[in-house]
């Protein structure tokens, strides 16, 4: 019965012990399961602001990541997202509170927070979600600056892959710190792919990290000779971008 029902029970079979999960448990395991912003968009709605806090920072993830997909253009659909969207952004600072300092809970790394703080950075609305969305972003703007701080002090590459190093150039702040930034992923940088080097160099330019961008036009334009034929459109216009 229990491992039938593990949505709401968890049941340890070589412990002989069973557990009601919390309703934060179980709205995450709901959630993970959510494939459509529309219905995503309705259980964020529905969910108390109590439980959604205490949520883990992938289920939050998770669920940014799904409202940001096309969804339907209905008014009431639009309407809707937007709310779920105020709700995770109102709860943000309590689940970041909650990895930092439960024992028990997992604390986000340098590349979930790029990715949060991304999402966050999208999201636009009315004056009173813009304020709410500035507050959280300048919260995981500071919790990145840390870890790229610590990084920094102690001399060693950044945590990151290419790909979540392409979303913390994006992240506001971090356009200022290009030359060290280049410094401390240029290993991962120049051993990338070319379609990772691209993305880079496009987030780079975007993002006005100037010596970063002309490191990476250097390793693209380098590579341009290598570069299959379908990845020369995308390295082309990066690099006249």
């Amino acid at each position: 019965y229990f491992s039938g029902h593990f949505d709401s029970w968890e049941y340890r079979a070589e412990l002989r012990s069973v557990r009601l999960r919390t309703r934060e448990e179980r709205l995450g395991l709901e959630l993970s399961s959510v494939a459509t912003p529309e219905q995503m968009a309705q259980k964020i709605v529905n969910a108390a602001d109590d439980v959604l806090i205490r949520l883990p920072w992938r289920a939050v993830r998770h669920s940014f990541q799904i409202l940001s997909r096309r969804g339907s253009d209905d008014v009431s659909a639009l309407l809707l997202r937007m709310e779920a969207k105020r709700k995770l952004i109102g709860v943000l600072g309590g689940v970041l509170a909650t990895a930092q300092t439960d024992a028990d809970a997992e604390a986000p790394p340098l590349g979930a927070i790029a990715g949060l703080a991304h999402q966050v950075h999208l999201v636009s609305g009315d004056p009173g979600l813009a304020k709410t969305r500035d507050e959280a972003l300048d919260l995981l703007v500071r919790h990145a600056s840390a870890a790229v701080d610590e990084a920094e002090q102690a001399a060693r590459p950044l945590d990151l892959d290419v790909i979540d190093f392409a979303a913390l150039i994006a992240v506001p702040g971090m356009a200022e710190r290009s030359n060290s930034l280049l410094q401390l992923m240029n290993f991962k940088l120049m051993k990338a792919t070319m379609q990772e080097q691209v993305q880079v160099l496009d987030a780079a330019a975007t993002a006005g990290a100037a010596s970063l961008t002309r490191a990476m036009a250097l390793a693209v334009a380098n590579a341009l000779n290598k570069a299959k034929e379908e990845e020369l459109g995308s390295a082309v216009k990066a690099l006249v971008k």
